[in-house]
C-alpha cells in the first residue's frame, strides 16, 4: 500500500523538479547574456557560476527522468540542458561527454515517442556537433549521421514547413546545394511567407546561374516585405547580371534611399549609371560625396571620367589639378584619363 501512494506522488516529484531546472536554465542563460559587463578579472568566476547552473539543471532533471521514466518532454529537457552545457563548456572531453549524454537522450526519447520529428531534429543537431568538434578524419561518419536525422525530421513532419526549411539550411550549409533546393522548394509550397526560405533558394540559385528563377524568388520577398535584408540590392544585382540597366538602377537607387551609407549599393548604382551613360546623375551623386576624404580618394577618376564623357573638360582639368595636388600618387592615372 505503502508503495502504490510512493508510486502516486513520483510524477509530482517529477514535475518539482522540472520546474526547478527550468529555473537553473533561465538564470544561467541570464547570466551567459550579461558576462561581457563584467569586468574581466570577474568573467571567469561568473562562467564557472554558469557552469554550475547548468549541472545544477541536470541534476534535477535526471531525477525528473528517474521518477517519471515514461514521460517524454523530461529526456528531451535533459538532453537540451546537456547541449547548452556542451555551449558552456570549453575542455574537449567534457564536451564529448556532454554531447553524448544528449544523444542517449535523445534516442530515448526518439523510442517512447518515435513520430516526433523535432527527436531527430535534436539528434541530427546532436551529430552535427559531433562533426564539428572531431578531428578532420572522423568527420564524414557524423556529418552522415547528421544528415541522416534531418532527412527523417523532414520525412516524419512531411507537410511542415519547419522541418523542410531546416534540412534544406542543414544541405545548403554543408556543400549539399543542389539537394537543398528541393526542400526549399517544399517550404515555399506550403508556406509563401517563411522568407528566409525564398532569400536562401535565391542565393543558390544566383550562384547555379539560373538568374530568372532568383529573380523570382526575390521580387516575391519584395513583395511581402519590401526592404527585407536589403532586398533591392539582390533585385538590382540580377537585373545587372543581366544588363538590364535601367531595371538595376531603379533598384539600386531604392535600396540607396533604404540605406544612404551602404558602399556596396552606391558602388553598383554607379556602375549601372555609367552603363547607361546617365552622366549628369553621377556628377551628382560623386560631388554629394566628395568632402569625404576617403571618398575622393576612391572616385576622383570616376567623377572625372564622368565630367569628360559630359563634355564639361573645362570643370575637369580644374578638378585634376586639385586632385592631383591632394593625392599625388594619383597623377599618372588622371593624366592618362585627360589623355596628357
Amino acid at each position: 500500500m505503502i508503495f502504490l501512494i510512493w508510486q502516486a506522488f513520483l510524477p509530482f516529484k517529477a514535475e518539482i523538479k522540472f520546474k526547478s531546472s527550468a529555473l537553473f536554465i533561465s538564470r544561467a542563460k541570464w547570466q551567459t547574456s550579461k558576462i561581457t559587463q563584467y569586468p574581466k578579472a570577474e568573467q571567469e568566476q561568473v562562467k564557472e557560476y554558469v557552469l554550475n547552473l547548468y549541472r545544477y539543471a541536470i541534476t534535477d532533471l535526471q531525477k525528473a527522468v528517474a521518477y517519471a521514466p515514461w514521460e517524454v518532454k523530461y529526456y528531451v529537457e535533459l538532453g537540451k540542458a546537456y547541449q547548452r552545457y556542451f555551449e558552456a563548456i570549453e575542455d574537449p572531453a567534457q564536451k564529448l561527454a556532454a554531447l553524448k549524454n544528449a544523444e542517449t537522450m535523445y534516442q530515448q526519447a526518439s523510442k517512447l515517442d518515435p513520430k516526433n520529428p523535432w527527436n531527430y531534429e535534436r539528434l541530427g543537431s546532436v551529430y552535427h556537433s559531433y562533426y564539428e568538434l572531431v578531428s578532420l578524419e572522423q568527420k564524414k561518419p557524423f556529418l552522415k549521421l547528421a544528415k541522416d536525422y534531418f532527412y527523417k525530421a523532414a520525412q516524419a513532419g512531411p507537410f511542415n514547413p519547419l522541418f523542410q526549411l531546416n534540412y534544406a539550411y542543414f544541405l545548403q550549409t554543408n556543400n549539399f546545394s543542389d539537394e537543398a533546393i528541393q526542400y526549399y522548394e517544399k517550404t515555399v509550397s506550403y508556406d509563401g511567407r517563411i522568407l528566409e526560405a525564398r532569400y536562401n533558394l535565391a542565393a543558390i540559385y544566383t550562384k547555379t546561374g539560373a538568374l530568372d528563377k532568383s529573380l523570382a524568388q526575390y521580387l516575391a520577398i519584395q513583395k511581402t516585405d519590401p526592404d527585407y535584408r536589403n532586398i533591392n540590392f539582390y533585385i538590382g544585382y540580377i537585373y545587372y547580371a543581366q544588363k538590364k540597366y535601367e531595371q538595376a538602377a531603379t533598384y539600386f537607387r531604392t535600396g540607396l534611399q533604404n540605406h544612404p551609407n551602404n558602399t556596396k549599393i552606391f558602388h553598383n548604382y554607379l556602375l549601372s549609371l555609367y552603363h547607361l551613360g546617365k552622366w549628369t546623375e553621377l556628377i551628382k551623386l560623386h560631388e554629394q560625396r566628395l568632402n569625404n576624404t576617403s571618398y575622393y580618394k576612391a572616385y576622383i577618376t570616376q567623377y572625372l571620367d564622368a565630367l569628360i564623357k559630359a563634355d564639361k573638360k573645362q570643370k575637369a582639368f580644374k578638378v585634376a589639378r586639385t586632385a592631383i595636388v591632394k593625392h599625388p600618387q594619383l597623377k599618372k592615372n588622371i593624366n592618362k584619363l585627360l589623355g596628357l
